[in-house]
């Protein structure tokens, strides 16, 4: 199974330039993080899930089901207790804090399948060109795309470790919590040791490439915006009107 979050789809949000997705990102997040009531995080998350099925992303989605499990479990916890209100359910359990956790909940959520709706329809090159034609510098850009590529790499090698410690006679599911932290540790060496392997033969591909030699530099992936792009644009246009809208008529 592939560890990266990317899907190759040949859809509407796959064709978008990536500039168009970043301003997406910020006016999405912006408008979930305006909302402190249930009822527009829910319509927000029927959009998302309409564009996540456009995008064929559930894939994606479905491997951070455990995150967006214990993100939406914690916030109702926390806030339903945390959040105050006058009509008490029992102790400090009160109606209007439940009302709050759920909205809090479902923004955490939102927020998530958002970002995750970003990374299963960009690849890491047009991240990093979309960041340059932003105007970030090449080596920020650089050092962003790395990161990404290199986070499902290092955790690839991980588990391959972890397998090849088990086919020893390793078991890392017996004993309590203190016992099977410690077993964990002896793996620690030869992931970090990969880590730093990787990064030096990285360092070593990058110089012989002449990396930073030239201030001038050609791009392989060039962008354009289309009638997609526009249309996208509109979209954002009318989600920020209706965020508006919906705070100063119904908040």
């Amino acid at each position: 199974m592939s560890l990266y979050l990317y899907q190759d789809r040949n859809t509407f949000f796959h064709r978008l330039d990536p500039r168009t997705k970043f301003l997406g990102l910020i006016v999405l997040f912006a408008g979930l993080l305006s909302f402190n009531t249930w009822l527009p995080e829910v319509f927000i998350l029927g959009v998302l899930a309409l564009f996540i099925t456009g995008a064929g992303a559930w894939p994606t989605v479905a491997r951070l089901k455990f995150i967006l499990f214990m993100l939406a479990l914690m916030a109702i916890i926390i806030w339903s207790f945390m959040g105050g209100g006058t009509e008490v359910i029992f102790w400090r359990f009160t109606v209007e804090g439940l009302l709050f956790g759920i909205a809090t909940a479902l923004k955490l959520i939102n927020m998530v399948l958002t970002g995750a709706l970003f990374l299963a329809t960009t690849r890491n090159e047009e991240m990093m060109a979309g960041l340059l034609k932003l105007g970030l510098p090449f080596a920020a850009g650089f050092a962003i795309s790395t990161a990404l590529r290199l986070v499902p790499t290092l955790v690839g090698s991980g588990l391959t470790i972890i397998e090849a410690q088990r086919s020893r006679g390793l078991d890392l599911s017996q004993g309590n919590f203190i016992t099977r932290l410690r077993k964990q540790i002896p793996l620690l060496i030869p992931v970090v040791a990969t880590a730093i392997r990787s990064t030096h033969h990285l360092a070593m591909a990058v110089e012989a490439k002449g990396f930073g030699y030239s201030p001038k530099r050609t791009q392989y992936l060039v962008l354009r915006f289309t009638w997609r792009d526009g249309l996208a644009l509109l979209f954002f246009v009318l989600f920020l009107g209706g965020v508006l809208a919906w705070h100063r008529y119904f908040s």
